[in-house]
């Protein structure tokens, strides 16, 4: 599989985890009643805020084409994340 193939399969992916994740942790903060919901809700958010750092430049990378302009954007995620 060439690189270009594994690039917009990485792109669905990350977009389908980023989503899901969000989605999980809206859900559970929005049932919470225990403690520990709660907990676990916080928990997928700051995930999923810490992941986009880092996924949404690749992402844009992926989706343009070019890796260049978000090189910077890419190395600030991951120190974030």
């Amino acid at each position: 599989m060439n690189k270009q193939v594994f690039g917009w399969i990485e792109l669905v992916f990350d977009a389908i985890y980023l989503s899901l994740a969000l989605l999980i942790g809206l859900r559970l903060i929005s049932g919470a009643g225990e403690m520990a919901q709660r907990i676990a809700a916080a928990m997928a958010l700051v995930l999923v805020a810490g992941d986009a750092f880092h996924l949404v430049p690749r992402m844009l990378a992926v989706a343009t084409g070019r890796q260049a302009p978000f090189e910077r954007m890419m190395g600030v995620g991951k120190f974030i994340t």
